[in-house]
């Protein structure tokens, strides 16, 4: 691919929860698209190591320890990029985390409520909230956040979860509406069952993580669990000047998952 072709030619990028996963794999393939990032995570380790995988295949990154709940981190972090590169061109908001509770006990305290409200959507606003204030001045932006399938479509144990990921598209739509007018674009994406670490994580603990898997994936049209680079590629799209005509939109990456299961072999025609 030459140097005119490259989606994401010159662009800064702030990718946050880009130390594994699908943050990982959009900061992999932004890179391979020309763009710069900087990848903001709490996880120092696992950021040192995307940005050597980035640079290994020749693209551009460095890392920002970044608590994206801690509002004067956040500050700081996005004032930095900006002293040193001038702008950002895109911001995926992808950190976040859930834990599966299918305890039939009494509803979640609220500190855990708190929590997972905080760290899946008031961090979204938190972020935003300093970056969109620059994009202002260069009216222009690509704002692309993280919600799941969970948000209109949830599962069992994902409470509050569920909860912040429904508020994120909610929040995605209207902010659409207030940036418009600067040329600030802004998107959700809504991933399905992705295997990423925490997805394996989660399942490594169930009783039986064989079986749960097969179920899962057995309820996917396309017949697989998806993978953070399926993702990536929705990501990187609607950061690019590909998709400047779309804002305020919904894109489910799930195989198929929310449509329904696919129908039983035998009943169709031989």
């Amino acid at each position: 691919m030459n140097q005119g072709q490259l989606k994401l030619q010159g662009k800064i990028g702030l990718v946050t929860g880009g130390a594994s996963g699908i943050g990982r794999a959009t900061c992999i393939l932004a890179s391979r698209e020309g763009a710069h990032v900087v990848l903001g995570d709490m996880n120092d380790g696992g950021g040192a190591e995307t940005v050597s995988m980035v640079k290994q295949a020749g693209g551009s990154a460095e890392f920002a320890h970044m608590d994206v709940t801690n509002e004067s981190m956040v500050r700081d972090v996005v004032s930095n990029i900006i002293s040193k590169h001038g702008r950002i061109d895109f911001l995926h908001n992808n950190a976040g985390g859930w834990h599966l509770d299918l305890s039939d006990n009494e509803m979640m305290p609220l500190d855990q409520w708190s929590h997972f409200l905080t760290l899946n959507l008031t961090s979204v606003f938190i972020v935003t909230k300093y970056v969109v204030e620059q994009m202002k001045k260069k009216q222009q932006g690509s704002i692309i956040n993280m919600s799941s399938i969970n948000g209109f479509y949830p599962n069992i144990g994902t409470l509050a979860y569920s909860s912040a990921k429904a508020g994120v598209i909610g929040f995605t739509k209207e902010l659409a509406l207030e940036v418009a007018r600067h040329k600030i674009r802004v998107n959700v994406i809504c991933p399905g069952e992705i295997l990423t670490p925490l997805w394996r994580n989660t399942f490594d603990r169930l009783p039986d993580t064989t079986k749960a898997i097969a179920t899962i994936t057995n309820n996917i049209p396309l017949g697989r669990v998806g993978n953070p680079e399926d993702v990536a590629k929705t990501v990187v799209w609607l950061a690019s000047d590909d998709s400047s005509y779309i804002t305020g939109t919904v894109h489910v990456v799930d195989g198929g998952r929310t449509i329904g299961p696919p129908p039983d072999e035998g009943c169709w025609p031989s």
